[in-house]
């Protein structure tokens, strides 16, 4: 169920994206995503479940922990609800766009000068996951109005 529900969400992330994209002359290209549980292999390396979900630049694919919302219910107590699911989800694919946009490879480029302080390149992974939520919302709106 939960595995169908990230598929539908993906699909609608990917559709909306795209209208944005082509709005904007831009081609967008859909993430890959991979659900699991436990461990597998990324783009990034080793993907295991106390990682949670996340995105990997390098290979451009979304990678969904399905025991992460299991285990934030039965280990905190958080409820666990499809809009949280679906936030995620958006999220993720926020990173993604982030990646199709060159937002990524200029934080890269800015890690890699050594330029910048450890607080100076960690407000800008704050700034990075921030944006990935703005997208989040994003998509939410467009959902929102679609409904």
């Amino acid at each position: 169920k939960v595995r169908d529900f990230v598929s539908m969400i993906t699909k609608e992330n990917e559709q909306t994206w795209s209208k944005i994209f082509q709005e904007n002359g831009m081609q967008y290209r859909d993430p890959k995503v991979v659900m699991f549980e436990s461990v597998t292999q990324s783009g990034c390396g080793t993907a295991q479940a106390a990682m949670g979900p996340f995105y990997c630049p390098a290979d451009q694919t979304v990678y969904m922990d399905m025991s992460f919302f299991r285990e934030l219910q039965q280990r905190f107590g958080a409820q666990v609800t499809e809009f949280s699911i679906a936030y995620v989800i958006a999220h993720e694919i926020g990173h993604h766009v982030q990646t199709l946009l060159g937002t990524t490879g200029k934080v890269d480029q800015l890690r890699a000068s050594g330029r910048y302080s450890e607080s100076e390149m960690n407000r800008v992974s704050v700034a990075t996951e921030l944006q990935a939520d703005f997208y989040a919302g994003v998509w939410a709106r467009q959902t929102d109005n679609r409904e």
